[in-house]
């Protein structure tokens, strides 16, 4: 039972895909994406991605999870895609925040 969870882990398939007999991922736009999978880092295959834009503007979701220390986890014991694309779904820095060119926050007293 806990080897066929990581699977469908790994193979971004819920339990109820998997009772319906859908095994496969399905592309997605980064819109959809996000919405799915809010707040977890992402594996992405099959990426659509202008390198003019930050975001790739589709892709298919091969590895998902919300810890990212098991989403590296995930990532070491699954098969590696020749081409892939990690990213984060949620928001990184807070909004409100400013920082340095290095990427150091800035606390600023208000």
């Amino acid at each position: 039972m806990v080897l066929l969870s990581a699977y469908l882990v790994i193979k971004s398939v819920t339990w109820l895909e998997f009772l319906n007999g859908n095994f496969m991922s399905e592309k997605l736009s980064w819109n959809e994406i996000r919405t799915r999978y809010k707040d977890e880092w992402v594996q992405l295959v099959d990426v659509n991605w202008d390198l003019s834009t930050p975001d790739p503007q589709a892709g298919v979701v091969r590895v998902h999870h919300r810890d990212k220390k098991e989403f590296k986890k995930l990532l070491a014991n699954g098969e590696k895609p020749k081409r892939a694309a990690l990213l984060y779904t949620g928001e990184l820095f807070p909004a409100d925040a400013i920082y340095s060119a290095n990427l150091h926050h800035i606390a600023i007293e208000r």
